[in-house]
């Protein structure tokens, strides 16, 4: 398994994961048809997860924002 090298600046620290094998099978072969090492493919998922839920919680306030409707005298 390869390990990226963390940007310029940052660091990095080490996550085990026990996970069943059918599922690190299924793992391996995503990451494979995306021409990426099994690391790199989690890790993108990781992000992309963390990145969906941030945008949900942005777009649930400007509703809730919107819901004021616009300033008196305007």
């Amino acid at each position: 398994m390869t390990f990226p090298t963390p940007a310029p600046g940052t660091s990095s620290s080490v996550l085990t994961l026990r996970i069943p094998d059918v599922l690190l099978a299924q793992l391996t072969a995503h990451a494979a048809r995306r021409g990426l090492p099994l690391q790199d493919y989690v890790l993108r998922l990781l992000a992309r997860e963390d990145f969906d839920e941030r945008l949900r919680e942005a777009v649930q306030r400007s509703a809730a924002l919107a819901a004021w409707g616009p300033p008196h005298g305007s």
